[in-house]
């Protein structure tokens, strides 16, 4: 998922905050699978944070999928895309968004709290023509799945299932609010 959709639903609910790339190895572990993936590297992306922000709150997020219990990974290029399109094409995707919320207490020192939000997608039937035009238009290059759901991508579905209609953009904001509630920050004010 792009820094710019996170930003954009970031701006929902919070007035202020900064942006920082995190720089973590995101390979799985040999035989991890899809959830314990998300959750990983969500927490990781916390902690390598909040190593040099510790006055903040640092909200992290990650999104692995699984097709019949394969990974999906995002696509290192335009063919690998087109590969996972076509697998994806007619057949449910089962989505993982871990939200993390990490902070430093002084009394109890590091505190995670994390969030794993499951989106079952079912895709339409894609012709070769209609993958191709698709990755011409919205270039999902770096998005879990080659597609962007806050664009075109969402004319690939024929159907999703979420408890959160923002998890598949890649950060579940009813989640979010649920944590920095439980935190005391006011999201309404």
């Amino acid at each position: 998922m792009s820094r710019n959709i996170k930003k954009t639903l970031l701006l929902r609910i919070l007035n202020e905050f900064n942006q920082i790339a995190p720089h973590i190895n995101e390979t799985p572990n040999p035989g991890e699978s899809a959830p314990d993936l998300a959750i990983r590297l969500a927490l990781q992306k916390g902690v390598t944070l909040l190593e040099n922000n510790s006055d903040s709150i640092i909200i992290s997020s990650d999104q692995v999928a699984e097709i019949n219990g394969e990974l999906i990974l995002k696509p290192s290029s335009k063919q690998q895309a087109t590969e996972q399109l076509k697998k994806q094409s007619g057949n449910k995707v089962i989505f993982y968004t871990c939200l993390c919320v990490t902070k430093f207490g002084p009394k109890k020192g590091l505190v995670q709290y994390h969030k794993l939000n499951i989106t079952k997608v079912k895709f339409r039937h894609l012709s070769h023509e209609q993958i191709d035009s698709y990755l011409a238009w919205d270039k999902p290059y770096s998005s879990t799945g080659s597609f962007k759901a806050e664009s075109k991508g969402i004319a690939l579905f024929e159907e999703i299932t979420s408890k959160d209609p923002t998890a598949l953009m890649g950060l579940p904001l009813i989640d979010l609010v649920s944590i920095l509630t439980k935190l005391k920050v006011n999201i309404l004010k």
